[in-house]
């Protein structure tokens, strides 16, 4: 029973940060593009390949 409700609170807890970052994202058009990019990297994003990539076209 103690790892199911570990498993649950971890579930919700995954879901309350991603709402906060989505909120967050939306709020914050003064970040620079790098820290968006790491903050969305933290919290399981896919981006990071795309953003490498781009990185070194320029």
């Amino acid at each position: 029973m103690g790892e199911i409700n570990e498993k649950q609170l971890a579930s919700e807890y995954e879901k309350k940060i991603k709402d906060l970052f989505k909120e967050r994202k939306r709020n914050s058009k003064s970040k620079s593009k790098k820290t968006k990019s790491k903050e969305y990297n933290i919290i399981g994003g896919k981006k990071s390949h795309k953003n490498r990539t781009r990185k070194h076209r320029k």
